[in-house]
């Protein structure tokens, strides 16, 4: 459950004790990754996170390194039971790129840090990526026989707690005010999502994966009122 910095708190838990797999193996999942170096595209979007990772400070508190930045749209299994050859596997890229790919997508909005039960996070306001988390669920479901999962909020992580002594709230407060960062916006113009092996490092207290495919995404340019 998301709550609102200045709204109330409750306790924080260490994310990898909650989220603890239960298997030593990669899984199948898609995900939106902000690209390095499209100005415009990703280049917003890991501005602002990096202006919010720098009040990010503290006990128990890690911040996601740039390079493993993303938004979860759906998990859809483990790898050993996906296997990227398996027949399975192609229905579920071809039904998913039929669903997403053939409509014109909104830009990504992302605005304002959020403090979640397991980390702080840059909140979604509206975009594809939103949209093509039930996508990839239903899809999921008709080929592979389980309908994926999907997070209640779709959300770009910028930490993970890793202590339930963290306390993150005054500096997201801080980071929030609208003389700082509250009233900074990031359009992504999301042009694919990535399906990818997703694996858990417990030791470092991060994800990683490696790319399996790629859906190609139509999404309108951000607003021109908005450019700046």
């Amino acid at each position: 459950m998301v709550r609102v910095p200045g709204s109330y708190s409750v306790p924080v838990v260490d994310h990898f004790a909650v989220h603890r797999w239960e298997r030593h193996e990669p899984a199948v999942a898609v995900l939106a990754i902000p690209p390095a170096a499209e100005p415009g595209v990703g280049q917003d979007v890991r501005r602002l996170a990096a202006a919010y990772q720098r009040h990010l400070t503290g006990r128990g508190v890690s911040v996601i390194p740039a390079r493993w930045l993303h938004v979860t749209v759906c998990m859809l299994g483990w790898a050993s039971d996906l296997p990227a050859s398996g027949q399975n596997y192609a229905d579920f890229l071809a039904v998913f790129a039929n669903r997403v790919g053939q409509v014109l997508h909104a830009p990504t909005e992302l605005q304002g840090a959020q403090v979640g039960r397991t980390g702080v996070l840059l909140g979604l306001r509206e975009g594809v990526v939103m949209v093509s988390s039930g996508g990839a669920a239903a899809a999921a479901e008709r080929t592979l026989g389980r309908r994926g999962e999907t997070p209640r909020t779709p959300h770009l992580g910028l930490a993970y707690f890793t202590s339930e002594q963290a306390d993150p709230y005054a500096s997201v407060n801080l980071a929030n005010q609208p003389d700082q960062l509250g009233k900074q916006t990031a359009y992504w113009t999301v042009d694919h999502l990535s399906v990818v092996d997703l694996v858990q490092d417990r030791a470092a207290r991060q994800y990683r994966w490696t790319v399996r495919d790629e859906i190609p995404l139509l999404t309108a340019p951000r607003p021109v009122h908005d450019a700046g």
